[in-house]
């Protein structure tokens, strides 16, 4: 059986490394983005491209936030001329958010450079080192999923 305090010290420490890595990719997207928008906002557009046509209620439920921070959200990336808002055509009451051609470039641009700050990063890993973090991360993933109750399963 696993000693509860080294397990506890062990999960403080990765939290800790994981922080640091997100707060890394975090700061090198503001200045990527080329427009003046937050992290955020950032996200949203590309949650946006990799969807197609979404409602505030589905994004909120993906990014973990109120409805309400992502219509404000949505607000200010339509003002920018990045987004659209448009009624859903079967139910009219549903307003689905999608990309304009303006938003498209840009969050095409973006995941080119959050791609290539990923390569970055695996140019110093070994092969086996790059497949072992892939399998522990996609079996977080799994297990955070299952736990939520709408997981693959837990192994």
């Amino acid at each position: 059986m696993e000693n509860e305090q080294e397990l506890d010290r062990y999960a403080r420490e990765l939290l800790e490394a994981l922080m640091r890595a997100f707060h890394g990719f975090r700061e090198e997207r503001r200045w990527k983005a080329g427009e003046d928008l937050s992290f955020p906002q950032v996200m949203l557009l590309l949650l946006i491209a990799e969807r197609g046509g979404v409602t505030a209620g589905e994004v909120a439920r993906s990014l973990c936030v109120t409805q309400g921070v992502i219509t404000r959200m949505a607000d200010r990336l339509l003002e920018k001329g990045l987004i659209t808002r448009a009624r859903d055509r079967e139910d009219r009451r549903v307003v689905r958010l999608t990309l304009t051609p303006k938003g498209k470039r840009l969050a095409s641009r973006v995941e080119r450079a959050r791609v290539e700050d990923m390569k970055a990063v695996l140019r110093g890993l070994s092969p086996s080192e790059r497949e072992c973090l892939l399998a522990v991360f996609k079996k977080i993933g799994d297990q955070l999923e299952a736990a939520r109750g709408g997981g693959r399963g837990a192994g």
